[in-house]
């Protein structure tokens, strides 16, 4: 079977916690036994300076261009970005995809407008289901912006929620889900199995889980994606092989390799 990572990071992401170069992201998907890798660099419409925002993924670009003609037909290495809240701002957002020819675009939605990250607000979050019915309505609108072609780690306040315990029960959000998947099966959006929960024991869950997956393959969905959102090299491959299992228990027997913009349907 053949296992892909389709999001990773460089040092060219902001977070300080990227260390590793696309080169070393590489060598890290081949020790995993991986066939290839996509290396999605952030860019977030909420970041400032735009002008230093713009330079990393410039670099991101021109490095993954060199690394791929290094590499050759040795490794599948993706271009790719990860769009964080786009549609916030069509026009940068419009101006970023535009600074490189890329694989695929993963949309996320790290926070709401005029909001910090749910990692800073949501554990203590007063009203969590509040606050996932808002994250939910972002999430349509981000759908309707429709610049992106998989979504990314959907249940992502769930990630920070679990930390304080006391999380609400996902399928409590059963009908609004339903309409987001049914909307994303139609425009042809994809989802990403996020498995970085599988090697962060304070976390220890997918994003999203088995029964969301079920809901999207109900609701038409049929493009899936694995990622480990992985931050550095020894990273590269975790829970790929475990998230794609999750996907053949959703009842799917393909997962998507993008390529220009376009899915590649390969069997699991």
């Amino acid at each position: 079977m053949q296992l892909y990572d389709q999001h990773t990071h460089s040092y060219h992401s902001h977070e300080s916690n990227t260390v590793s170069s696309v080169e070393e992201l590489c060598r890290g998907g081949m020790d995993a036994g991986l066939s290839g890798i996509v290396v999605t660099d952030h860019y977030d419409i909420r970041r400032r300076p735009r002008e230093v925002v713009t330079q990393q993924l410039r670099d991101s670009v021109a490095e993954i261009r060199q690394t791929r003609e290094a590499l050759g037909d040795r490794f599948y290495l993706g271009m790719g970005i990860e769009l964080g809240e786009g549609h916030h701002d069509r026009t940068e957002s419009a101006a970023a995809i535009a600074l490189g020819d890329f694989d695929v675009v993963l949309g996320s939605l790290h926070n709401l407008r005029d909001m910090r990250d749910f990692s800073y607000i949501g554990k203590d979050c007063a009203d969590k289901r509040g606050l996932f019915r808002r994250y939910l309505a972002e999430q349509m609108e981000m759908l309707r912006w429709g610049g992106y072609d998989v979504l990314a780690h959907l249940t992502y306040p769930f990630r920070y929620y679990m930390l304080g315990g006391g999380a609400p029960d996902i399928r409590e959000f059963e009908a609004e889900l339903r309409t987001l998947f049914t909307v994303m099966a139609e425009q042809g959006k994809g989802i990403e199995v996020n498995t970085s929960g599988l090697y962060r024991p304070e976390h220890g869950r997918t994003m999203p889980e088995l029964w969301e997956l079920q809901l999207f393959r109900q609701c038409g969905g049929e493009i899936v994606i694995v990622g480990s959102d992985a931050h550095d090299r020894s990273r590269v491959g975790g829970g790929i092989a475990q998230g794609t299992e999750l996907l053949r228990a959703a009842g799917f027997r393909y997962q998507a390799v993008y390529r220009k913009r376009k899915p590649e349907l390969i069997s699991i």
